[in-house]
């Protein structure tokens, strides 16, 4: 079998889920602390945590690193590990290496997600493709359309190129329930569940480091932009 040899300097989204196992406040104010000092290694472009609303023992956390070597330097230090290690112990966790295919965003949005309405999916696709990146590009567009300063990121799994994860984001909550529960909305939701199978979870970013990423592929609605 062939080795795919990966380059080093390339950017790199890390998405960590954890289902806490005890008190998730407890597991939350350690991971945090340990987001912190990752933080301060300077070598990750924006972190940011998500605590479900509906499940509260379940976190999501994106890592964007500057590049693949910078991250597996950090994971390989001592400290890292030994806090890695702890935090283990108190949760279930699936992590995965994914690439940013890119941003819709919509007018006036800042992007700040600490006072935004977040909810996070995540997708296993079981048909064709192209067909379902299409349709989550379009609900994204929609989104950022109609949905005031708002927005959407789409992540695709460097391991598994089958499973996806989507960040959808509107910082006026009215305006943002009102897009998420329309009828346009809910239609492309029943297309792209044509083509994958999905977990959604409404959530709170409980944490934020980092301004907003450089060099990321942004589409603006109405304008003709390859994200590939």
């Amino acid at each position: 079998m062939k080795r795919t040899v990966r380059d080093l300097s390339g950017p790199l989204v890390v998405v960590n889920r954890f289902a806490v196992k005890q008190d998730p406040r407890l597991f939350e104010q350690e991971f945090l602390q340990h987001v912190g000092r990752m933080g301060r290694l300077g070598k990750v472009e924006l972190m940011a945590t998500f605590r479900s609303l509906n499940r509260p023992q379940m976190f999501t956390h994106f890592g964007f690193w500057r590049t693949l070597g910078a991250f597996l330097e950090a994971v390989h230090d001592e400290v890292f590990q030994r806090q890695a290690e702890h935090l283990g112990a108190l949760v279930e966790t699936r992590a995965d290496q994914a690439e940013c295919l890119g941003e819709v965003i919509g007018f006036r949005a800042s992007g700040l997600l600490r006072s935004a309405r977040t909810v996070v999916t995540q997708y296993r696709v079981t048909g064709d493709r192209d067909a379902f990146e299409e349709r989550l590009w379009a609900r994204a567009d929609h989104l950022a359309r109609h949905g005031g300063p708002s927005g959407a990121c789409i992540f695709r799994s460097i391991i598994s190129p089958q499973e996806y994860t989507t960040l959808d984001w509107g910082e006026d909550s009215h305006l943002f329930e009102y897009v998420w529960h329309s009828d346009r909305f809910r239609e492309i939701g029943a297309e792209i569940a044509e083509f994958a199978v999905s977990e959604t979870d409404v959530s709170r970013c409980v944490a934020e480091k980092g301004g907003r990423l450089t060099g990321l592929q942004r589409w603006y609605p109405g304008v003709a932009v390859s994200m590939r």
